[in-house]
């Protein structure tokens, strides 16, 4: 299996404007920076991070996005929580993109 290029992340991307998408993780290194791509895109985009330790959750690594991203601290394991969450989020993202 092959990499994604970045057309081809570029055109999965674009598939995703204007639809719900919830990150896990968001606050971290790579997941902020999917948060960013995303917000490009133009996606409504929701952040879920338990901003445990050591995990690298910061919230300044998305201080730019104020007021155009949610920010949850639930737990991916906090099944109540995140059921909350998931029912309103309608996209999931696979790669590559088809």
């Amino acid at each position: 299996m092959r990499a994604p290029s970045e057309e081809d992340v570029g055109k999965g991307l674009a598939e995703l404007e204007g639809k719900n998408v919830l990150v896990t993780g968001g606050l971290g290194m790579i997941g902020s920076t999917l948060v960013h791509k995303l917000v490009r895109a133009k996606a409504c985009v929701t952040i879920a991070d338990s901003r445990l330790e050591p995990y690298g959750a910061n919230e300044f690594n998305v201080h730019e996005l104020k007021g155009r991203v949610e920010i949850h601290s639930t737990d991916i394991r906090d099944r109540e929580g995140m059921s909350v969450l998931v029912k309103t989020r309608t996209s999931f993202l696979t790669w590559p993109p088809k």
